[in-house]
């Protein structure tokens, strides 16, 4: 029994009589109780419980869904647990209009009653009539100071030219202050509540520039929400800045890519030995950061991002961000193909998280695929988890662009991943009929050699793709010189083919960093990583795409646009 549950019982009068964890932000722990008296509830711990539970209630009384408040001290916060089935790609509209609602509640001034903190940054909300000077100094240089001596002199240039940017006096609206999406709660099409406020008045423009920081607002939100006002489009980028300085204050170099392109639109590009040499941004580009433009022209290799969106294991429980049914897949796939991947690794899932072969859930995600994301290599997996012996191949009639293939057994943590030969076989010989090019899972080194010989004899269509797979317990350990010898081994056995490195776990990042030295590609994706640091879950693929392509930045490398993609790989135009 947890210390935060029995104090959050006491509160309330009653004892524990259940309580385990629940899934929670990289900021807070947070647990399910439920009480001896049958109440239900979840309990948290915060840097501020009564200022949250004090926003909550603001939220509430604007007539905005959010957990109603059972019990708050300085140490705990006890509050509803709301239904949230992750559906937010079918609840857009309801957004725009509690948002709307939400931004119709105003204050007197911008700012809030309460300071209150992100872990160690401290957030000041002293009242101001003066909007661009109290987002100016209350927000963007408190976050930019520790982000490092160029990005605090950007930021100090963009803060003297923000009356020029800003309207100084818009309408200080109620703000949820931390809308990303998942902040959010929705359940059967509906809105259920809005959750992990940071509360003030300001701008209504900052919330939605947030909510885009990790998610793509469809036409539909910006429908319901209403008109938004005139330079809209040129605030966007200052306004999203905040919290990505902010994730580079808490959480370290993986935001840096985020904040220096947010910095560029907002027209602050380069290092500067002063602030007098900021200078214009010669291109805009809209809210979504890293759209396939100009943006990376001046690196010449492109790099195919791989985005393995859902896998087989990863569940809620594990992270909120893992899409689970098609719809969510869709929409987080077309959030990393903005953020920058250009091949999709698929795989489909019962409604009850468990996996799944379905072809029709592979025809669906496909289709939606393939109409938001212009151009984008579909592939289908043929893993072992989702079915059994043939079944594991009966969607490649669908004709996707590639799909994985096996071509041996290996050992996992607690099973065999067993490929036959004879299995392999019919798998390849599947492919070749519906001309779907196979990308090789390799797990060891036999795999690599037995795939160059089915190229050899005709059962695999060349020029060969290789994914060197690391990470997996009782397989191939994360290990730099194996992977030197593989990339070296592919190279001599198939000089043409191309390779990706995957590692699982916390290796996914080593394991892009080795591929892009080695002059391959990288995958990414919660498949095979949940998380963006060790301390905080990935908000989505998108983010975890967006890491892929700042490593790719450090290795003078850039994202290859689907066309480049295809190309790469020998395969035919969208």
């Amino acid at each position: 029994m947890s210390d935060l549950a029995e104090r959050a019982a006491g509160l309330l009068g009653s004892t524990v009589a259940e309580t385990r964890p629940f899934a929670g932000g990289s900021l807070s722990s947070i647990e399910f109780l439920r009480l001896a008296d049958g109440r239900e509830m979840l309990v948290k711990s915060s840097p501020s419980p009564r200022a949250e539970a004090r926003m909550l209630q603001a939220i509430r009384a604007a007539g905005v869904p959010a957990p109603e408040v059972f019990a708050a001290d300085d140490v705990v916060l006890a509050i509803e647990r709301l239904p949230d089935d992750g559906g937010l790609s079918h609840a857009w509209t309801d957004l725009g209009r509690v948002l709307a609602k939400l931004h119709d509640t105003t204050g007197e001034a911008y700012g809030w009653e309460d300071d209150y903190a992100f872990n160690r940054l401290a957030i000041r909300n002293t009242a101001s009539d003066d909007w661009p000077r109290f987002y100016a100094e209350n927000r963007l240089l408190a976050a930019a100071r520790g982000t490092g001596a160029d990005v605090e002199r950007r930021v100090e240039a963009l803060c003297r030219r923000l009356g020029d940017v800003l309207p100084k006096t818009p309408r200080p609206s109620l703000l949820h202050g931390d809308l990303w999406s998942g902040n959010v709660l929705a359940s059967k099409g509906r809105i259920s509540g809005l959750i992990d406020p940071a509360c003030y008045h300001g701008d209504g423009e900052i919330d939605i520039a947030m909510l885009g920081l990790f998610a793509r607002p469809t036409g539909a939100f910006f429908e319901a929400y209403g008109a938004l006002p005139a330079g809209h489009r040129e605030r966007a980028p200052v306004y999203a800045l905040w919290p990505a300085l902010v994730h580079l204050n808490l959480f370290g170099s993986g935001y840096r890519g985020m904040v220096e392109g947010y910095l560029a639109q907002a027209g602050f590009c380069g290092r500067l030995s002063s602030p007098a040499d900021a200078y214009p941004a010669s291109a805009r580009f809209g809210l979504s950061l890293f759209r396939r433009t100009a943006t990376y022209r001046s690196m010449s290799q492109p790099t195919i991002i791989t985005v393995a969106i859902t896998g087989s294991l990863p569940k809620k429980a594990d992270n909120r961000a893992v899409p689970i049914t098609v719809a969510e897949q869709i929409e987080s796939t077309h959030e990393a193909f903005e953020a920058g991947a250009s091949l999709v690794h698929c795989h489909v899932r019962n409604d009850d998280e468990t996996p799944s072969s379905d072809p029709e859930k592979f025809a669906r995600l496909m289709e939606g695929v393939r109409k938001h994301c212009p151009g984008m290599i579909v592939q289908f997996s043929t893993g072992g988890r989702s079915g059994n012996g043939r079944e594991r191949g009966g969607m490649l009639s669908l004709k996707p662009d590639m799909a994985s293939l096996s071509t041996g057994s290996v050992n996992f943590p607690t099973r065999v991943y067993e490929n036959a030969p004879d299995l392999v076989d019919w798998l390849a010989e599947e492919m070749l009929r519906y001309g779907v090019k196979p990308e090789i899972e390799a797990f060891d080194l036999s795999m690599i050699f037995q795939a160059a010989t089915m190229t050899k004899d005709g059962r695999i269509a060349g020029p060969l793709h290789v994914q060197f797979v690391m990470g997996v317990k009782n397989a191939m350990p994360a290990d730099r010189d194996s992977f030197a010898f593989f990339a070296k081994t592919l190279n001599r056995l198939a000089p043409d083919a191309t390779f990706t490195g995957a590692g699982i776990g916390r290796h996914q990042t080593t394991l892009i960093d080795w591929s892009l030295e080695e002059g391959g590609h990288c995958r990414t994706g919660l498949e095979d990583n949940v998380r963006l640091s060790r301390d905080e879950l990935a908000p989505s693929n998108a983010a975890l795409v967006r890491l892929a392509v700042e490593r790719c930045e450090a290795h003078g490398r850039r994202a290859a646009t689907p066309d480049e993609a295809r190309r790469i790989l020998s395969l035919a135009a969208a």
